[in-house]
């Protein structure tokens, strides 16, 4: 779990590769964890609100390349184009589309 997460962030930059389902989900069960985390200091913190605000959004911004980067990775595990990430942009059915591609077994190395 801990080495999936780090292949996160050290990959950050890696369009190229693969990514398994570890290395794709794994990560954004952490980031969830740690968002939340980071939430609920902001609402026990009365006073450190726009710190912890801040540090949130802090927090997201720097998750958005790797975070395109691993499914870009993914769905080439799973022998999609990079493209298809894009799918994301039809309301409902491409978040569901997309939870599914990134759900899929492997494709073997050809």
């Amino acid at each position: 779990m801990i080495e999936e997460y780090k292949r996160f962030w050290l990959n950050a930059f890696d369009f190229k590769g693969r990514a398994n389902r570890g290395e794709y989900w794994w990560p954004v069960l952490i980031n969830f964890l740690i968002a939340i985390l980071i939430l609920i200091a902001s609402g026990v913190s009365g006073d450190g609100e726009t710190i912890f605000s801040g540090i949130y959004l802090l927090y997201l911004f720097a998750q958005i390349i790797p975070g395109i980067s691993v499914v870009i990775r993914r769905l080439r595990d799973v022998g999609k184009h990079w493209s298809w990430y894009f799918i994301q942009i039809i309301p409902i059915i491409g978040a569901i589309w997309m939870i599914i591609l990134l759900s899929r077994p492997p494709l073997p190395i050809a």
